[in-house]
């Protein structure tokens, strides 16, 4: 039987090994920029003023990381941006 000093080290221990993983992710699987629609469709019910939930991360100005997007934000608005059907083909890199 582990000691709770063990059981608490070995929480912190998989905290810092998930977030950091979740952090860098996007980073490391390069940089998937997309440029920011200028004349966006609704999406899903909503129009424009509420795609400001697309994430910059280590993208140029004006566009933003599809990865970084998925996970800098709540579920909900991932799941209502992954439902919509929303596809980019103006890639910046």
């Amino acid at each position: 039987m582990k000691s709770p000093f063990v059981r608490v080290v070995e929480v912190c221990v998989l905290s810092g090994i998930t977030t950091s993983f979740a952090f860098w992710l996007p980073y490391l699987l390069g940089p998937q920029c997309y440029y920011k629609p200028e004349n966006p469709v609704p999406l899903a019910g909503h129009y424009s003023e509420k795609w400001d939930f697309l994430v910059q991360y280590n993208c140029p100005t004006g566009s933003f990381s599809p990865v970084a997007t998925l996970f800098f934000n709540t579920e909900g608005t991932v799941i209502k941006a992954l439902v919509s059907g929303i596809t980019f083909e103006d890639n910046v890199s």
